[in-house]
């Protein structure tokens, strides 16, 4: 393996290893939950991380497993998710997490220098894949943070503050 492929999946695994022990024991009404109209719920925010794994997976030239219109279910910007139905159900997010997981090991394993060197234009610029990688590995390790204070919060009961 290709020594920034390495170091790359070393972040995606370590993500999930703290995201698997934070949304280990939340529901789906759990999930749900959020301190104000103004914080994206855990449903959220595992969607969302999920949907920046499939743009990994566009860079590495691999198919994701989530059609448009779920990806914009989770993107930034998108609606709240508010437990109408648009959402995923917590444990099919789970669920996903791993995939994701296996996924980006897999394409990372396979990518060759030249495909981790190769420049693409994306919404975050002009570089190099294992740059755009690497960002979305930070970008997600900061929701990772936020899971971890969502959770404490899905499992307070409203008033215990």
């Amino acid at each position: 393996m290709v020594e920034k492929a390495e170091n790359l999946v070393n972040t995606y695994r370590a993500n999930t290893w703290l995201l698997k022990r934070y949304i280990a024991d939340v529901s789906h009404a759990e999930s749900l939950r959020t301190p104000n109209e103004r914080i994206n719920c855990m449903n959220w925010i595992l969607g969302h991380i999920i949907s920046g794994r499939h743009k990994a997976l566009a860079l590495l030239d691999e198919d994701g497993f989530w059609d448009e219109s779920r990806m914009q279910t989770y993107q930034t910007g998108s609606p709240a998710i508010t437990g109408d139905g648009q959402e995923l159900k917590f444990e099919q997010l789970k669920q996903e997490l791993e995939r994701s997981q296996v996924a980006l090991e897999q394409a990372l394993g396979a990518a060759t220098k030249e495909l981790l060197h190769t420049v693409k234009t994306t919404d975050r610029g002009e570089k190099a894949v294992h740059e755009h990688v690497d960002g979305l590995g930070w970008h997600e390790t900061f929701h990772v943070g936020q899971a971890e204070i969502l959770r404490a919060y899905a499992h307070d009961e409203p008033g215990d503050q």
